[in-house]
């Protein structure tokens, strides 16, 4: 990334630039505007259409401009330093001498439109009292559609804080996105005491839901608990069912949960069902997504030791408690857990149908271990308010493409203090307006990311439909994948993501792969 003390390096001032796209893609170019010598005021940056020989454009181009905010030193906590956060739409911006800023130009092909061609543009950059700069843009638009995340079988989902908006999903879904995860504490149907029972208001939920559909989310992960070192209050349906049944506060459901802390209470055990079998007959009678559930986060941290609970081998059958108690009152529910180790972790992969893990490195073998199972392998890895998208690229992409796993989560989407990241902990990658959503480079390099896995599955049924076998081309770059692992990954707790040893690797494989599939298209 260009930050503002990057300077231009050999190489990097070559044009025009180019870019290689399929029918109904999205591609990035960064442009670095350098301040050579002098002060650069009221810089304006702006791209002519990429249109064909009949005035039709064939590609989109958005000009963003990054925001240099303030956020906290990886190395020094009181340190702070600038970074690239949020990619703005295009702004005029000053450069003072010997700086640099960023600019990501957004390329968008649809196939509706689009045709193959290399088409040509002009982007113009202007300064106060100085000529116009003109950088050459090349396009190069290939004659080959990528499958969509839903036709590759492929799920991504970033973890949220409440129920996003309409324009946000939107703008998730065309950054691949085509699911949401949600936690039960921020986003869950009022509960209150009716009789000896419960009543629930699902009228938000349903009014969000049908968004979610409308906005091309029909799959949601909603975790029913969060991280079990909080237990027994991050117990959150538990806690909530308690609270109205019985009219307990938190300290009063602590109490009776820290008696017998291995499974759910006796007393909530049947609400809990009850609960579970009315979201059954609310899911199929209002047309929901389709839920996959988790009773709490991470159960795999059962065999660590914390203060102040200490021996924390009570998650392991509190877990599996919950997963038959989802299963007696909906049957047919979809069960998962992400599991950060794989001692231990693998315990609970009879209790569950996804099985989502960031610890393959503790065993190469696991994806098969789950496969053999009749289990479906997912991945998850986090980000900051600092995330590189480079990192985001090589973890979700050709790392988790290598192990085949069908799904991703992400931690976390939108958890922090919104616009001012020096303030608490902060996991995210986007931030919504009431007009538009602002999203992070992680997030760019995370879309890249399930662009290149949607590529691979394209060529795997291309060469499928072609009665051609691509599996040892495939194996090749997924050996090169895992040699160039790098930095990252050493615990599934600090640090559980990955990093290439060579970011421009990645380029190399992407050429590969669009050449392999322009290969098996001319036959």
């Amino acid at each position: 990334m260009i930050h503002p003390i990057s300077a231009p390096r050999p190489g990097e001032t070559d044009f025009p630039a180019r870019v290689r796209m399929a029918l109904n893609e999205y591609e990035p170019v960064q442009l670095g505007i350098y301040a050579n010598g002098s002060d650069l005021n009221d810089v304006e940056v702006t791209v002519s259409p990429l249109k064909n020989t009949n005035g039709v454009e064939m590609v989109a181009a958005f000009v963003r401009v990054a925001e240099y905010s303030l956020v906290r030193s990886q190395l020094e906590e009181l340190e702070v330093q600038p970074f690239p956060q949020r990619l703005w739409p295009a702004f005029n911006f000053d450069v003072a001498a010997g700086r640099s800023q960023m600019i990501w130009l957004v390329l968008e092909t649809a196939d509706s439109v689009s045709e193959a061609g290399i088409y040509k543009a002009n982007i113009s950059i202007k300064a106060k009292g100085l000529e116009e700069v003109i950088v050459p843009l090349e396009v190069e638009v290939l004659p080959v559609r990528l499958l969509t995340m839903d036709e590759a079988g492929l799920t991504l989902a970033g973890c949220t804080i409440g129920l996003l908006p309409e324009h946000e999903l939107e703008f998730l879904q065309q950054y691949n996105h085509n699911s949401v995860n949600l936690w039960y504490f921020s986003a869950q149907p009022k509960l209150y005491k009716q009789g000896n029972g419960f009543g629930i208001d699902w009228r938000l939920m349903d009014d969000w839901m049908a968004i979610a559909k409308r906005a091309g989310h029909d799959y949601i992960v909603w975790f029913l608990g969060e991280n079990p070192y909080g237990f027994p209050q991050t117990m959150s349906l538990e806690r909530s069912l308690a609270k109205a049944v019985f009219g307990v506060d938190d300290e009063g459901y602590r109490g009776m949960q820290m008696e017998k802390p291995d499974s759910v209470l006796p007393e909530i055990a049947p609400l809990y069902v009850e609960w579970c079998r009315r979201l059954k007959e609310h899911v199929e009678t209002n047309n929901w997504p389709t839920l996959n559930l988790t009773p709490f986060d991470e159960p795999a941290k059962w065999v660590q030791n914390r203060e102040p609970l200490g021996d924390l081998g009570f998650i392991k059958p509190h877990f599996i408690h919950s997963t038959e108690l989802i299963k007696e009152g909906f049957p047919d529910a979809i069960i998962s857990g992400d599991i950060h180790h794989f001692k231990g972790g693998m315990d609970f992969l009879p209790h569950m149908d996804v099985f989502c893990t960031n610890a393959v490195h503790e065993n190469w073998d696991m994806p098969n271990l789950v496969r053999s199972a009749g289990k479906t392998l997912w991945e998850y890895s986090g980000t900051g308010d600092k995330g590189e998208p480079a990192r985001a690229r090589y973890t979700f992409g050709f790392y988790f493409a290598a192990h085949d796993s069908r799904g991703s989560l992400v931690w976390a989407y939108n958890w922090g203090e919104r616009f001012n990241t020096l303030e608490g902990s902060n996991w995210l990658y986007a931030w919504n307006t009431p007009f538009d959503v602002i999203p992070h480079p992680y997030m760019e390099g995370l879309r890249e990311a399930w662009d290149e896995r949607r590529l691979i599955e394209t060529i795997r049924k291309t060469g499928h439909n072609k009665d051609v076998d691509v599996t040892g081309f495939l194996q090749n770059i997924f050996d090169e994948v895992a040699e160039n692992r790098g930095q990252g990954g050493s615990s599934t707790v600090t640090d559980f993501w990955q990093r290439a040893k060579d970011d421009a690797r990645m380029d190399t494989w992407h050429r590969t792969l669009q050449d392999k599939l322009l290969e098996l298209h001319a036959m």
